[in-house]
């Protein structure tokens, strides 16, 4: 029996919990050997709660444990670095979303990935979840007709901690939209198609303590011609706000069409919904919203993201996001703040 692949995490924030939760679902395929996290009070508690060493650095995780891959989980403006350290150990890599802080930044990994050979895999884990891909279903069935019009929502109130990076413009390169923004692209694109032209509008509406933006509004026009609109916010109060994820927030996906439309929600319910006039589609459905499926738990996109890169650690799959595709998507988040200067210019 082969020995399980040995994991590394570079980050021990919020994050790393749902990803831990994954790697237990194959205890035979992985196992995590250790960790890297600045922040020292951090570094003691995780390497406590998870029994495993924690270090300082990323040099010192990769001298003292040998990980066969590593998971970074880091802010925004430190990502570049961390590949780099990884790619010259030659290290497989599942990186968080966004890709960079910038496009600039973004462009260099690329360049570094495609140059060094190194397998990574962009951590856009609502591509994996099991209703994104009955979604993705019933659009491909024709059950909808032409799209015509999307709108996508992640909205709720975010508990930030004393040092969330989150919080300032230097770690995040901006707010809510650069921190939760790609999930709604990048999903989008996946169900309609390319992105050609944004509107976008955002406000520091509801939290100080946000250096950037904490709503976020944006118009999409889509290669086929379909309309679209995204709300992000990450000062949204609704019933549960105060809970953790899901009950407080809302994030849903509808897709419309010229034979009906599809409900994707992910929180605070979860699963799909159709009503659609198509002769083939499910009996009931053309009668009003008729649920598909039970709803699967958020944690099974992290799961399947992970067996997916075990596949690719082992050699038996190419990452099904590369550098290049979410490279894409980092272009459509930085260009909507673009778009919002030149929307404020044209007033």
């Amino acid at each position: 029996m082969a020995k399980p692949i040995r994991l590394a995490l570079v980050g021990a924030g919020r994050v790393a919990d749902v990803h831990l939760q994954a790697i237990s679902r194959f205890p035979s395929r992985a196992v995590l050997c250790g960790f890297a996290e600045i922040r020292e009070e951090a570094r003691l508690a995780r390497s406590k709660q998870w029994n495993v060493p924690g270090f300082d650095s990323v040099e010192a995780l990769l001298a003292s444990c040998s990980p066969d891959a590593l998971l970074l989980l880091l802010p925004h403006h430190a990502r570049l670095e961390a590949i780099r350290r990884c790619i010259a150990a030659q290290k497989p890599i599942l990186l968080e979303k966004p890709l960079a802080l910038s496009v600039e930044e973004g462009e260099r990994i690329v360049a570094e990935v495609r140059q060094s050979g190194a397998r990574l895999l962009v951590g856009h884990n609502g591509l994996y979840h099991p209703d994104f891909l009955r979604t993705h279903e019933i659009i491909e069935f024709g059950w909808i007709g032409k799209i015509t019009s999307v709108r996508a929502e992640s909205a709720g109130w975010l508990g930030f901690r004393p040092w969330d990076f989150r919080k300032r413009v230097s770690e995040t390169g901006g707010g809510v939209w650069m921190d939760t923004g790609s999930h709604l692209i990048y999903s989008l694109m996946a169900l309609v198609g390319q992105i050609e032209a944004i509107q976008c509008l955002t406000g520091k509406l509801a939290r100080s303590e946000m250096e950037g933006e904490d709503h976020a509004l944006l118009n999409l026009r889509f290669s086929s011609g379909a309309l679209g609109q995204i709300f992000a916010s990450y000062g949204h109060k609704q019933p549960g706000y105060l809970s953790d994820w899901p009950e407080g927030y809302a994030l849903s996906i509808q897709v419309t069409g010229t034979l009906g439309s599809v409900k994707y929600e992910l929180c605070p319910r979860g699963g799909v919904t159709l009503f659609s006039e198509h002769p083939e589609a499910p009996a009931g459905a053309s009668k009003g919203w008729s649920s598909l499926a039970e709803p699967a738990p958020f944690s099974s996109s992290f799961e399947r993201q992970m067996g997916h890169f075990l596949d690719v650690v082992e050699g038996l799959s190419e990452p099904a996001v590369s550098a290049d595709n979410a490279m894409a998507v980092l272009r459509i988040l930085r260009a909507a703040y673009t778009a919002e200067a030149a929307a404020y210019c044209s007033i």
